[in-house]
């Protein structure tokens, strides 16, 4: 299974259902993925009911085929919505550690941040394991 532009994923872990948004496929990082952070005791029936808040970059196409992670796409939920790739950050640092200055990535480009931009809201552009995004909402279950 390979995830497309626009395609929604339903993630089923025990009783509970998460979702996330395929945003970008990049022959680099895998997909970039918009997740809703919510939990959700029953499938929902139309994507208005999703919240897409948070963005990874993950290798989900891989996870679900070999079967690491239960899951399926949910075609009546694709392409509703369409949502824009966000901009990530990427942190040049010094020996110490401490950010210098910041890269922006668009997922095509990449550019330095301008003096002072606050970017504290932006993804990193990092690649995120499988465990770690399910980690989030394994969390949630926990509560």
């Amino acid at each position: 299974m390979t995830l497309r532009v626009g395609d929604v994923v339903r993630i089923d872990l025990d009783d509970a259902h998460f979702y996330t948004k395929c945003v970008c496929v990049h022959p680099t990082y895998h997909e970039i993925l918009a997740i809703d952070p919510n939990r959700y005791e029953v499938p929902v029936a139309t994507s208005d009911a999703l919240s897409f808040s948070e963005f990874a970059i993950a290798s989900m196409s891989h996870a679900l085929q070999s079967g690491s992670l239960k899951g399926q796409i949910q075609n009546h939920l694709s392409n509703q919505n369409p949502l824009t790739m966000p901009l990530f950050r990427f942190a040049v640092r010094d020996s110490a550690g401490r950010p210098i200055y910041w890269w922006l990535w668009d997922g095509q480009s990449i550019k330095i941040a301008e003096p002072g931009c606050d970017v504290s809201d932006l993804p990193d552009r990092k690649l995120t394991s499988i465990s770690d995004l399910t980690s989030r909402w394994v969390h949630q279950m926990d509560d």
